[in-house]
């Protein structure tokens, strides 16, 4: 996706981020926020690593093949979004988060979903891959959500709070194929269209609501919008080379941090503070030790934050640097429960997407390990498997673990909690 000399950079970098900042700037100086009445969509896929790790064998060719399966879901997905008017705020690996403002906002939310689930149930084919059959479990709430804009060297655009969190644990609580609608957003639809109540009054959506004609996107736009500033420089760098997709490996550390919700009886400000206090000791430490911050992501009250060393681009020690990195996050921070799994393996590097929204990302199994792995830690823990630690020139003092399943793995992983975080 090179550019040549007649494309428009600042059109390029904007498929990159939310449409979100085309109407809010928010100050250069300090943390802000902005609340926002809608339908928040969770939208989650899977597949997508079995396929990355079936080609990550084919070098160049096979990560080729991978963007273009994988852009052939995104791709229907991403219009269907665009139709209905949704802001797609962040993409995590496989799965969309998507807000849903202005009138009827649940039912068109609705309509999105029912319509990425009749795309991602249609096989996709790869000339080596074959036939490739997806899986998609949505979730959704509907209520006022805030969103805070965060310094980290570029501006970070982050979500979180109660209705985030009820929005995660419906998408969590669906079962492929379902899309499940919390009380809030079950009030605001026909009850024809909706199948018996679950937990916590949870309703599974059944039949497909109508929408009223004429509805304008909710979205107003600023001229001077710049969305350089929501990208970390890496990244806007190889996405303006048009560098191309491939497998390479990668370290990755997921930080996960909790324990948000109850903040917001303080107020968006305060949490906007402790969130700031937050995410400046993760960049420093990063950019101190040129480990890459990747993205930010939701979890149910809270959020996590994807460092990685080796992409968007590589250099020498990068398991050492990573090491180094999350001992300091895990020494420095005390306002938030936070818990890091780190591990380094191959991963799919590369951008996914359409012209109208796209994402710079590294997805694979190596990625979701060290998800598995954040959330085997403990408060103030770093754990790392052996894959990690092996490769790693210093040596660390380190308490192995007793050998553990994690979801998607047949054998057991070997892993380690580093001893100076957990004491």
């Amino acid at each position: 996706m090179a550019l040549s000399a007649f494309d428009d950079p600042v059109a390029t970098l904007a498929s990159y981020v939310p449409h979100l900042v085309a109407s809010w700037e928010p100050p250069v100086d300090g943390p802000a926020w902005i609340q926002i009445d809608g339908t928040l969509l969770s939208a989650d896929i899977s597949g997508f690593t079995a396929l990355s790790e079936k080609l990550a064998g084919l070098g160049r060719e096979g990560a080729e093949e991978l963007t273009n399966i994988l852009n052939g879901c995104f791709e229907p997905m991403i219009e269907a979004v665009h139709v209905q008017f949704g802001d797609i705020l962040k993409f995590g690996g496989d799965a969309l988060l998507v807000l849903f403002s202005g009138p009827d906002h649940a039912a068109r939310a609705c309509r999105a979903a029912a319509q990425m689930r009749e795309i991602v149930a249609r096989p996709l084919v790869g000339v080596t891959a074959g036939r490739v059959q997806l899986a998609i479990s949505q979730g959704m709430h509907s209520g006022t959500f805030t969103i805070y804009s965060l310094l980290v060297g570029h501006t970070d655009l982050l979500i979180t709070g109660a209705g985030a969190t009820e929005t995660v644990d419906c998408e969590s609580m669906a079962k492929p194929g379902e899309i499940l609608l919390s009380s809030a957003t079950a009030a605001l639809l026909p009850a024809y269209l909706l199948g018996d109540p679950q937990e916590y009054d949870r309703r599974p959506l059944v039949s497909t609501p109508q929408v009223s004609s004429g509805i304008d996107d909710p979205a107003t736009h600023r001229a001077d919008a710049d969305p350089a500033r929501y990208l970390p420089d890496a990244q806007r760098e190889q996405i303006l080379v048009g560098a191309p997709a491939e497998h390479r490996r990668v370290t990755v550390a997921f930080v996960k941090f909790s324990h948000t919700d109850h903040l917001e009886d303080a107020g968006p400000a305060a949490v906007a503070d402790h969130l700031q206090e937050l995410v400046s000791v993760v960049a420093d430490a990063a950019a101190e030790n040129k480990v890459h911050w990747m993205a930010t992501d939701i979890v149910a009250d809270g959020g996590k934050i994807i460092l990685a060393a080796g992409a968007p681009t590589a250099s020498e020690d990068d398991e050492d640097r990573m090491l180094r990195t999350t001992r300091t996050i895990i020494e420095q921070t005390t306002a938030f429960d936070v818990r890091i799994g780190v591990n380094s393996g191959p991963a799919f590097v590369g951008d996914l997407g359409s012209p109208r929204r796209r994402t710079f990302t590294i997805m694979g199994d190596a990625v979701n390990l060290a998800a598995r792995l954040m959330a085997k830690a403990h408060t103030g823990q770093v754990v790392a498997s052996k894959a990690l630690t092996d490769r790693a020139r210093t040596r660390y003092e380190l308490d192995t673990l007793e050998p553990f399943f994690v979801k998607g793995k047949s054998t057991p992983i070997n892993a380690s909690v580093d001893s100076a975080t957990n004491e």
